[in-house]
């Protein structure tokens, strides 16, 4: 009897010990968890809130507790997330999700995305689960897309208006106050296109000391966070003339061989995250392409001069030819007249050759 006594004691430690390991388990869980869990009463009033809400929201646990997250919730966001937690109060088990924007306590609107469950009649519960995360960033990358491909779409026909478009559109979904593009076009350095008004198409005389330039020989993206510590608040007189502060330029390569810069900056210190470098090298990309075209029309007009030139001296001499059998038909002799009739043969036969060759 007493054995048994001992051996029933035993396994009650034995099980109440794995318990304690299963709430330690499941505690460090919800601890350590990336995403914010919260529990909530009907009336919104927050009970638990685990430590990550500091990291998302900037507030503490402890500043958290009592209050509702409705009240630091974007007042046109307000009523559809008011309505949204209405109606899940009112079926129990109910599992939804809603995107509001929440304001983070150093001042910023983040977009928040939250599922939230009712288990207001679970015995074990009584209360709401929310789980969410911020989600700012990645709404601000799928944004970004989206205006590229709406710029994509939109490129028609004229290669400048192209240009000017990508680089209004890089100044747009990056945020920068400045857009430049710098390219050779024969040898000669020029500021081809820039956002601000009046700093188009403006040769520079001494390349060298302009980060564009850098970027050009580098042949890589160059990124600084504060143009103070360098060396170009003197040498480049777009952020002397401007007060720049930062930078981010990358190379527009065509076939091989690097033909500008694409850069942006601004009048503060910043960062740049490696994804808004990815995003500036998709327009430099789709500079490229525009460079191309523009190197093919370029080549096309070269080849038309040459081809009328071509064309112009057969129909010249066969011209020449025919106003003269014209005009002196009746005092040439029959050897001249076969020459000449020869020589316009022969123009015939050149041009025939000339438009074959266009042709192919």
């Amino acid at each position: 009897m007493i054995r048994n006594v001992r051996k029933t004691k035993a396994k009650l430690r034995k099980e109440l010990e794995e318990l304690k390991k299963s709430e330690k388990y499941l505690q460090a869980l919800v601890e350590n968890s990336y995403d914010v869990i919260t529990v909530l009463k009907a009336d919104g009033r927050r009970i638990y809130a685990s430590p990550s809400i500091q990291r998302v929201t900037g507030y503490s646990p402890e500043e958290m507790l009592g209050r509702t997250p409705f009240e630091l919730m974007h007042p046109d966001d307000l009523p559809h997330v008011l309505e949204v937690f209405s109606k899940g109060l009112q079926e129990p088990g109910f599992l939804g999700s809603v995107e509001y924007r929440f304001l983070h306590k150093d001042g910023t609107w983040r977009i928040h995305e939250a599922t939230g469950w009712n288990l207001l009649d679970d015995p074990d519960v009584e209360a709401v689960i929310i789980n969410y995360r911020d989600i700012t960033e990645s709404k601000q990358i799928q944004e970004r897309l989206e205006k590229i491909n709406h710029l994509f779409l939109g490129l028609g026909v004229d290669l400048i208006t192209n240009m000017e478009r990508i680089i209004e559109t890089g100044r747009e979904i990056m945020g920068a106050e400045m857009v430049n593009y710098y390219r050779t076009e024969k040898g000669r350095p020029l500021y081809a296109l820039s956002t601000v008004p009046g700093e188009m198409l403006k040769p520079i005389e001494n390349p060298k000391g302009h980060i564009c330039y850098e970027v050009m020989r580098r042949d890589a993206p160059l990124a600084i966070e504060n143009l103070d510590t360098t060396g170009y608040a003197e040498t480049d007189p777009y952020v002397k003339g401007y007060g720049l502060k930062s930078c981010l330029g990358y190379p527009v390569i065509v076939e091989g061989k690097t033909k500008g810069c694409i850069a942006l900056f601004d009048t503060y210190r910043r960062e740049y995250a490696h994804d808004e470098i990815e995003l500036l090298g998709t327009l430099a990309r789709a500079m490229a392409v525009e460079e191309e075209r523009l190197a093919r029309e370029e080549e096309m007009k070269d080849f038309i001069d040459i081809a009328s030139h071509e064309l112009r001296h057969p129909i010249t001499l066969m011209k020449g030819y025919a106003l003269s059998l014209r005009e002196l038909w009746e005092r040439l002799d029959e050897e001249k007249m076969r020459e000449m009739l020869n020589a316009i043969d022969h123009g015939a036969d050149r041009l025939n050759r000339l438009v074959l060759g266009l042709l192919d």
